[in-house]
């Protein structure tokens, strides 16, 4: 007796064949596969409103991965600064932080006066470098840059621009 399968039959093998690869690779992707995943967007800022005033920053930080991570620190990155320029240590009150995954929270960062005052004038342009570190204890720096923010801003009284 010779029993032949039906295009039914078939189409229905071919799709649950196909749900089941794709549960497999759901499965690996969700509990074997691990995701380093970090980002900071700016919320607000607030400028200067005289020569000697510090420029606030709102940033949003969160682990967009699925691996905690520790975001170790901030530091401003002058670009092509001059030679003797100083550069200040930040130290926004949350961070050192732990992230979990999907983990997400506000952070107040302050650019001293001085550095946000040359930025301004264009004697050179500022970075946000966050450090990040893995759970194995690789270190990721990733960069936000100030270029377009700073050089909107104008200092009250200042006829230099």
């Amino acid at each position: 007796m010779k029993h032949s399968l039906s295009t039914i039959d078939i189409i229905t093998i071919v799709l649950a064949s196909l749900a089941l690869i794709i549960s497999i690779i759901t499965v690996i992707k969700q509990f074997f596969h691990k995701k380093l995943a970090f980002n900071a967007c700016l919320i607000q800022y607030l400028s200067m409103t005289g020569a000697f005033e510090k420029f606030y920053c709102e940033y949003s930080i969160a682990n967009t991965g699925n691996i905690e991570l520790v975001v170790k620190e901030v530091s401003i990155v002058p670009v092509n600064p001059p030679v003797n320029v100083d550069i200040p240590r930040i130290t926004p009150s949350n961070i050192p932080c732990l992230l979990k995954p999907g983990q997400m929270q506000m952070t107040n960062i302050t650019i001293p006066a001085r550095m946000a005052q040359k930025a301004i004038r264009k004697k050179f342009k500022i970075k946000l470098n966050f450090v990040v570190v893995s759970p194995n204890g690789k270190v990721f720096y990733v960069s936000y840059r100030f270029y377009q923010i700073m050089s909107s801003v104008k200092i009250h009284g200042d006829h230099s621009n």
